[in-house]
């Protein structure tokens, strides 16, 4: 069987990341695993996210805009 080392480390890559993803969610807590797959609340959200563009001045009169 001829394979690269390129489709080797993608092979690896994948059998590893599946490892460590199964067995993460094999201890999760049972209530953990039913939350993901609840209906989202009508609730009032808990945080409100802002973006807006921010000025700051790094030297006098050069002005750049920051996203928050």
């Amino acid at each position: 069987m001829n394979i690269s080392r390129r489709n080797f480390l993608k092979t690896a890559g994948i059998v590893a990341g599946n490892a460590l993803v199964s067995s993460a969610v094999a201890q999760l807590p049972a209530s953990a695993a039913k939350a993901g797959s609840a209906s989202p609340s009508s609730g009032k959200a808990d945080y409100t996210i802002r973006i807006a563009a921010t000025p700051l001045e790094i030297a006098p009169n050069k002005i750049i805009s920051l996203h928050d």
